[in-house]
């Protein structure tokens, strides 16, 4: 059976505790307050089984670009009855990519 779920990936260079940052708080917060089951992977990769949240999410992640120096994220979201996923990231150069169907694998 296919499960819709979103996969959210975000990549900060620095050699501090990630569990420091604004962003990660926000995003554990928020989700959190909504009660969405989540699978933790660590604090960088979040599997979110709650498709309907994306917007919600790409707001909260598009206030911290600029704040942190190597700031990056991404976002699968794989729902039912597609092949591949819609992703959205933000690329080395700071701008914003959305590609309808993800057939390639990326990093960030």
């Amino acid at each position: 059976m296919e499960e819709e779920y979103i996969f959210l990936k975000i990549k900060i260079d620095s050699e501090i505790d990630i569990t420091n940052y604004e962003v990660i708080t926000e995003i554990n917060s928020f989700l959190n307050s909504k009660s969405h089951e989540i699978i933790d992977i660590n604090p960088l990769f979040l599997i979110i089984y709650d498709t309907t949240i994306v917007k919600d999410l790409q707001i909260i992640l598009d206030k911290y670009l600029g704040v942190y120096k190597f700031y990056r994220y991404g976002i699968s979201l794989y729902e039912k009855g597609k092949k591949y996923p819609l992703t959205i990231r933000i690329n080395k150069k700071g701008k914003k990519i959305i590609t309808k169907n993800q057939t390639k694998l990326l990093s960030i």
